[in-house]
């Protein structure tokens, strides 16, 4: 068994992951199940704010569910991840 990836290594293999296209066709039939709109303050696509999906877990990682995804406007997401605007 191998070490755990540290946090560089996580990130790095997080965001070549993201650029898949499993995860690009995960994302959009996400946007479209929640109608295209954040899922926490009804912001629509389109408004200017672009729409982020969001993982709630990372456990199945690649073999997301959409109940492991949240559709968030990018003012939401940063509030989620508690980092400044």
């Amino acid at each position: 068994m191998g070490q755990p990836m540290n946090k560089t290594e996580y990130k790095t293999e997080y965001k070549t992951y993201l650029l898949t296209t499993h995860w690009r066709k995960m994302k959009r039939r996400k946007l479209a199940s929640a109608d295209w709109r954040c899922e926490k303050c009804g912001a629509p696509y389109g408004c200017g704010i672009p729409l982020d999906v969001h993982h709630l877990t990372y456990d199945r990682l690649g073999l997301e569910e959409l109940s492991d995804l949240q559709v968030l406007c990018r003012a939401c997401h940063t509030d989620t991840h508690g980092r400044q605007r």
